[in-house]
């Protein structure tokens, strides 16, 4: 996400144009119709602006998130009819900006979850808050009022109910508190999985949430204790968050947003592993990680050790690029990835998504530049970078010579 002044206001009001462009009636993020996600999308950029490529598929993982928010707001104080706060928060005898505070999502609250019998759900349906159609409001409610969704968010309350440290990220990421705590300079996301939890529970006077005092200092210490690197019983947690808290949970990662599964950091850990090993071809072993995190790999391959092949799919072997014309020479080398959107387009279907990572052509003119729509010569385009290449000018890399 944004880091610095203007992150706050661009969380704000793209959660507002999702809760104004994407119905409800949809279960899922993963189902709305993509012309739903092109509204959000476009009309951001008709204010924002970013200087890197590809910035919509690392911002739009906040949208799933963003899009259960408002359903659950909906469930909550119209469904369920609790009254919004409007004074400070009070937590453990303190006020606290609801920024700084972990929410209370997706049904949590004083008054019970509404009986299955119809007589609340037929009420429900005749609240249609202002300015939503009718129909999709009662789609949402039907979807609400199943035996399934009722005893999900039962378990997602009971669950968040237990918790008992609080974080103060709010909806903030990682990145962005450190840079709210003073480091301006901030570029990447903190790589040990230790400082990521200490800032996760400090305020921003730097103080440590009431509730996670002890675990704080257990944690500090841990981390003193652990500063001779030990092997941790997990590729992804530090040995210190071992040490006070024992191995990962099931579904989450010590030290990461709740946002962040296990299965996106086991990707994440898979992909800088690689880009750090891919100047020496001979030393990327995917068979090594495919021993330690199992069926994940199955969506990655490796094509006789040859560089770039991580991210390829299984059924895909490694491509190089052909310029334009019949018998033109190879021009570039790199992987396949199939369908799905590019540049705030989607992919055609004579098209391919494309990760070109060497070029031997510089002069090779492409089309579908990033940002450009248009014809541009290799050389202008920074590497490595995803583009959209047409499936005939594609062929394998093997048995090249």
């Amino acid at each position: 996400m944004p880091i610095g002044k203007n992150a706050s206001p661009f969380v704000t009001q793209a959660g507002e144009l999702i809760r104004n462009h994407i119905p409800i009636n949809h279960k899922d993020w993963r189902v709305v119709p993509q012309k739903y996600k092109d509204d959000v999308w476009n009309t951001l950029m008709g204010k924002y602006e970013f200087n890197v490529d590809h910035v919509r598929f690392v911002i739009e993982t906040k949208f799933p998130q963003m899009f259960r928010r408002y359903k659950s707001d909906l469930r909550k104080y119209v469904i369920r009819g609790e009254p919004r706060k409007k004074a400070p928060k009070k937590r453990y005898g303190v006020e606290v900006e609801e920024s700084e505070e972990q929410g209370e999502e997706n049904g949590e609250g004083d008054l019970p979850e509404p009986e299955i019998t119809p007589e609340p759900w037929e009420a429900a349906k005749l609240k249609v808050p202002d300015g939503m159609h009718r129909v999709i409001w009662i789609e949402f409610i039907e979807n609400e009022r199943t035996t399934e969704t009722i005893k999900k968010n039962k378990k997602n309350s009971e669950s968040r109910k237990a918790q008992k440290i609080r974080h103060t990220l709010g909806r903030q990421s990682y990145i962005n508190k450190a840079y709210k705590l003073g480091d301006s300079d901030v570029k990447v996301i903190p790589e040990e999985t230790t400082h990521k939890w200490l800032l996760g529970h400090q305020r921003k006077d730097g103080s440590v949430h009431p509730s996670a005092l002890e675990a704080h200092s257990l944690v500090t210490q841990a981390k003193e204790k652990n500063k001779e690197m030990r092997e941790s019983n997990t590729s992804l947690v530090s040995p210190a968050l071992e040490d006070v808290f024992g191995c990962t949970r099931k579904d989450e990662i010590r030290g990461y947003s709740s946002s962040v599964s296990k299965k996106h950091g086991e990707i994440a850990a898979i992909m800088k592993f690689a880009l750090q090993k891919q100047d020496t071809v001979n030393e990327i072993r995917l068979q090594a990680i495919e021993s330690q995190v199992g069926m994940l790999v199955s969506n990655l391959t490796s094509v006789q050790g040859q560089v770039g092949s991580v991210g390829c799919k299984v059924d895909t072997i490694l491509k190089f690029w052909k310029s334009n014309g019949r018998g033109t020479p190879v021009v570039a080398l790199g992987v396949i990835d199939g369908g799905g959107s590019i540049h705030g387009r989607p992919i055609k279907p004579d098209e391919m998504k494309v990760y070109i990572e060497e070029v031997f052509e510089q002069k090779a003119l492409i089309w579908d530049a990033p940002q450009r729509d248009d014809w541009a010569f290799l050389s202008q385009i920074p590497l490595p970078t995803w583009l959209a290449w047409h499936e005939d000018r594609l062929r394998p890399a093997l048995n090249e010579e």
